[in-house]
């Protein structure tokens, strides 16, 4: 087993590990969901044709094209997360990295044909001149686009920078998290431009591609756990100080959602809820995860699980099947209780009902 092999192999085999718990951990948005699936997936390929050492055009290509999705969804991800009003923005340098990427594909295997030769040095997003024959033309448009990426994450940073002592009670759990997006975003920037002034020799190259790769994975896969039941944006351009009484009144609050038993009705959510009480679900949110250190609907779980146990040593409910309880306290089924129920009680109901019979 050579070394190349070893290195991106093992990167392939991480990637699929990352991929699962992305698809299986990850709900809500689908847009970030999709951006951690893009990048685990197109990491996992790259690492899979280095680790086999497949050199033809198309592998090139597909390589290439697949470095350039990783830049449109490290992009996503803050457009989606922290700045919501460069969503424009953002997408068209997205659509242009990624037609830029095509058509210089296209114009090399067609026209320019590539020197295969020296793929085993390439770690640009965009073809260089030593394995892509582009004309003058197309590496001017590389070096605006470039420059465009360069005023994104300079922006990024400068938004951050300021930020980062802001008492946001998001962003005490994602203010890390989001530095090393950042680092990633710089170090893609730093390979892209380093490599045209400076030749690699190929340990060099799998090195810096081995580390960039797993970095990229451990951020995925170590995220911020809210972060895979969160619904609504951060709004960490425009809205990253919360006021510390998010306009909510405690009494408001408790009436509507305990003492008016909100959390029971089966189609309970965090927009339903934030209509009640007349704020905006962002709001809501972040007074639930201030008070509580919880999700909206961890909050509504824990308190359907509390009910159950306090039901459950009524006479009214002796005979009640544990279906009919879990309806009872608003869970859809048997099957979406048991779950919650782990969580916030341990064991099962079925042994918690025999010992209380006992």
């Amino acid at each position: 087993m050579n070394f190349n092999f070893a290195i991106y192999f093992s990167v392939f085999i991480f990637s699929i590990i990352v991929l699962f718990d992305v698809l299986i951990k990850f709900k809500k948005p689908q847009s970030l969901k999709i951006c951690f699936l893009g990048l685990a997936f197109c990491i996992g390929l790259v690492s899979l044709f280095h680790s086999l050492e497949i050199r033809t055009i198309l592998s090139v290509s597909i390589i290439l094209f697949c470095k350039a999705i990783c830049v449109v969804c490290i992009l996503a991800i803050f457009r989606i997360l922290y700045f919501t009003h460069l969503k424009t923005k953002i997408h068209l340098l997205s659509l242009f990295i990624v037609f830029f990427t095509l058509l210089t594909l296209s114009y090399s295997y067609f026209i320019g044909r590539p020197n295969i030769d020296n793929f085993k040095y390439q770690t640009m997003v965009f073809g260089v001149e030593n394995v892509f024959n582009t004309p003058l033309l197309f590496r001017i448009i590389r070096i605006m686009v470039l420059l465009s990426y360069v005023s994104f994450i300079s922006y990024f940073w400068f938004i951050v920078s300021k930020k980062l002592e802001y008492n946001n009670l998001y962003f005490k759990g994602i203010k890390n998290w989001t530095i090393h997006i950042l680092i990633i975003s710089v170090l893609i920037l730093l390979v892209n431009i380093s490599v045209t002034f400076i030749s690699f020799n190929l340990f060099s190259n799998q090195l810096i591609s081995f580390l960039i790769y797993i970095y990229v994975l451990l951020v995925v896969f170590y995220r911020p756990q809210h972060l895979n039941k969160t619904i609504i944006d951060l709004g960490y351009g425009e809205s990253f100080n919360i006021k510390s009484n998010l306009d909510i009144n405690n009494q408001d609050f408790d009436l509507q959602f305990h003492t008016n038993f909100f959390f029971l009705n089966p189609e309970a959510n965090l927009e339903n809820f934030s209509q009640i009480l007349n704020v905006s679900s962002t709001q809501v949110y972040n007074y639930i995860y201030g008070k509580y250190n919880m999700t909206f609907n961890d909050l509504i779980n824990k308190n359907r699980v509390d009910y159950f146990l306090t039901i459950i040593r009524e006479p009214k409910f002796k005979n009640y099947t544990i279906d009919a309880l879990a309806k009872e306290c608003g869970f859809s089924s048997r099957f979406h209780f048991y779950k919650p129920f782990k969580k916030f009680h341990g064991g099962t109901p079925s042994d918690l009902i025999n010992s209380i019979k006992n």
